[in-house]
């Protein structure tokens, strides 16, 4: 009997783990990923880019890549050659969901 109560201890600590990190890649993705950030004008006004590149084990070139905000508004792209790709986020509000197709 307590042979089997170990093993249910150290099978709650393995999905708590799993959570813990499942929780922190999600945390990270609502950030924005790569690049974005923000910067100022000259004029005194914030703008904010979103940036990053999509991959298999390499650059996916000529990808959409679909940006939606929680409001609704939704934005696209096109990566370029290296599989890049950039939006402006100005306006839009946080967090974002990223999809791609192609």
């Amino acid at each position: 009997m307590m042979k089997g109560g170990k093993i249910m201890k150290g099978n709650i600590k393995r999905i708590l783990a799993v959570l813990a990190n499942v929780f922190l890649a999600m945390s990270l993705f609502s950030c924005g990923g790569g690049g974005g950030g923000g910067t100022t004008t000259g004029r005194g006004t914030t703008t904010s880019t979103l940036s990053g590149t999509v991959a298999t084990g390499k650059p996916l070139a000529s990808v959409a890549v679909y940006l939606k905000d929680s409001k609704g508004n939704i934005r696209s792209t096109i990566t370029d050659a290296n599989g890049k790709f950039s939006f402006d986020t100005t306006g839009l509000t946080p967090p974002f969901y990223l999809k791609t197709q192609g």
